[in-house]
């Protein structure tokens, strides 16, 4: 072949592999969301930068370059670049193994130096797709990781969740196996392979020896491979090959978008890589709070607090969170938006979500016998399960209002709640419970919790132990397991339809409703249905402050001595005294009493999930639960 039959042969391969490189980065695009889709122009420079780089480094340095040049240009969290970056490399794994064996299979000259480089790329693609199968559905893999990254700060450890998370997931699933990027993964290998074709025929050596050259060694710096036989016609000639297109796109690129390279750069310099308030990825977007959004890596990685993570699950793709509200259930409630509007969300999966479907059937069956929260919309996805209710600027719950109001108008309130909820519970009175009922509670809301409490708490305390300097044993506890003892605490069989969790904070006070108040979150689900329930738990909130404590941190631990801030405000200390005056009134001292009883059982009843959830925040519980047990017995509990 002539030299100028030679140069237009070679310069045809070099066109060629600009537009291999051309589609390489429009297939990049499609692992970002439609609303994150970047100009891919810009993905073609960072790429050509990642090429330069990756010919004078080892290791595949340019890749990481790579991704802080799109995140720093294109105003994306770095760790969502990244882990588009690392799938979209790991999809050339399998495809360059099977490009290798068929050059083997085909008997090209110098082919069977491929099959090495084939093997380890096949045994690499397994490892990171176990890898990331291991991370999506192995709770103590996560756990594992992180672990692992604790040793960075908060911040840097959520970038490393993030990153792991959103690879494992664009690995598995999504973009990576749509008809549209095997599509482009065809086209551009087929451009590869034409470009390496006719540089092979312009050269006079065989496509297996090109192929090898410059797919044989991933990790080592081309330019060092090319040229560790020293300088010959051949080697310049793949550096020439290689360098042309990176050159001529990254001189055209520095051209075209030299301000918005400027730019990015001293955005990078002011903020950093990237500030979260400017950044996006198809999950971080819809959390409108960074906090939030860090609560929702922590539970892809940990054991607590998991149900957060359904925000991001199938079917939330609408969704954007405004604000993860504070609770401790099963479920989650967050201010969310969908089609424009606000709404407060509640969602739960598996038995509590189930639980959550009966508490929307009962919100619907009582909402002409109270003021209730309506129900929006409810839907099942799989095993996940929410409702959404209004969301009334206006409205805030009971707490704030007595924190931030005359006391006077908090009372009212209060006792405007107690007058209606009297009239719901005698309306709606049904049949006495009979002992089996009542033995049924008795054995598994107070038995079987004191059982497990105890069970934790000798785990951690002595026999006897100290709460802010009293002394306190654990056969206090004893009487909570002798079912006799129980039966006598237990006087009225008076079964109604309840709430279920009247708490301070499941009311809402809302001037635009016509009462200027409504309830949330009732829990239907009772074994025994006492309208006394109801009252106990008013008193759980007021008595000891049991919002507060939900706000708070744990106790302070030291040995078997606890030192426990009651957190009770005054506020809650005037209203507990109104409460106790107006249920006196209405019922006498005796039920009184037995409404205490049942406010003991009911922080029986959540201290468990306290316990396995937030263990620190479960030895606050556990010591308000010896407060009250030592105060109902010298009370003058019956018997």
């Amino acid at each position: 072949m002539s030299g100028s039959t030679d140069l237009l042969v070679f310069g045809a391969a070099v066109s060629v592999l600009l537009a291999a490189h051309a589609v390489r980065a429009i297939r990049h695009s499609l692992l970002f969301a439609k609303e994150d889709l970047p100009e891919r122009f810009a993905l073609l420079v960072a790429l050509s930068v990642s090429y330069a780089l990756n010919a004078l480094l080892p290791f595949r340095v340019g890749e990481v370059v790579r991704a802080v040049f799109i995140a720093a240009r294109l105003r994306l969290r770095l760790p969502y670049v990244l882990a588009t970056v690392v799938a979209e490399r790991f999809s050339d794994l399998p495809a360059v193994a099977l490009i290798s064996l068929g050059l083997v299979a085909a008997g090209a000259g110098g082919s069977s130096a491929l099959l090495r480089p084939a093997a380890l790329l096949t045994g690499a693609a397994l490892v990171i797709a176990g890898g990331s199968a291991l991370v999506r559905r192995a709770e103590s893999v996560r756990q594992f990781l992180w672990r692992g990254a604790s040793v960075f700060n908060d911040s840097i450890r959520i970038s490393i969740a993030e990153f792991i998370w959103t690879a494992s997931n664009l690995l598995a699933s999504g973009p990576l196996f749509s008809g549209r990027f095997l599509a482009a993964t065809i086209v551009m290998w087929s451009l590869y392979l034409s470009s390496y074709w006719l540089f092979a025929k312009a050269l006079g050596a065989t496509l297996a020896q090109v192929s090898l050259l410059l797919l044989g060694a991933p990790l080592r710096p081309l330019l060092g491979e090319l040229l560790a036989g020293g300088v010959s016609r051949t080697s310049l000639a793949l550096v020439l090959f290689t360098s042309v297109p990176v050159v001529v796109v990254l001189l055209y690129g520095f051209v075209r978008q030299r301000r918005e390279i400027q730019k990015s750069l001293a955005f990078v310099r002011r903020f950093g890589l990237v500030r979260p308030e400017t950044s996006h990825t198809p999950i971080a977007r819809r959390f409108r709070n960074s906090e939030d959004y860090a609560a929702l890596m922590a539970a892809h990685f940990t054991a607590t607090r998991k149900i957060v993570s359904a925000f991001a699950g199938e079917g939330m793709e609408d969704v954007i969170v405004h604000r993860i509200l504070p609770g401790g259930s099963d479920a989650v409630t967050a201010v969310v938006e969908t089609g424009g509007k606000l709404s407060i969300r509640k969602l739960a999966t598996a038995d509590a979500g189930r639980r959550l479907s009966v508490q929307v059937s009962w919100l619907r069956e009582n909402a002409s016998s109270l003021p209730l929260a309506q129900v929006l919309s409810e839907e099942w996805h799989g095993e996940r399960f929410h409702y959404d209710m209004p969301y009334v600027l206006s409205a805030r719950d009971f707490y704030d209002v007595i924190h931030t109001s005359p006391i006077e108008s908090s009372k009212q309130m209060l006792q405007a709640i107690v007058e209606e909820m009297a009239m719901f519970h005698q309306r709606h009175r049904r049949a006495d419970a009979t002992d089996l009922v009542v033995d049924e509670y008795l054995e598994r809301k107070v038995r079987a919790n004191a059982a497990d409490v105890l069970i934790f708490a000798r785990g951690l305390v002595q026999q006897e132990y100290t709460i802010n300097g009293d002394i306190y044993r654990f056969d206090e506890w004893d009487c909570l397991s002798d079912l006799g003892w129980l039966r006598e605490q237990v006087q009225s069989r008076t079964v109604s339809a309840i709430h279920g969790d009247l708490t301070i904070e499941n009311i809402i006070a809302s001037p635009r409703h016509e009462k200027r108040w409504y309830l949330i979150d009732p829990n239907p689900i009772n074994i025994f249905d006492s309208p006394l329930i109801d009252w106990a738990k008013l008193m759980q909130s007021l008595n000891l402050g049991y919002e507060t404590m939900n706000r708070g941190s744990a106790p302070v631990f030291n040995g078997s001595d606890l030192r426990l801030v009651l957190a009770r405000s005054n506020a809650y200390a005037q209203l507990h005294d109104h409460l106790c005056t107006l249920l006196c009134a209405q019922m006498g001292q005796e039920v009184m009493r037995e409404i205490a009883f049942h406010e003991l059982v009911n922080y029986l009843r959540l201290l468990p999930y306290r316990l396995r959830h937030s263990p620190g925040q479960g030895l606050t519980f556990f010591a308000c639960t010896s407060l009250l047990l030592r105060r109902y017995r010298e009370a003058g509990a019956r018997a």
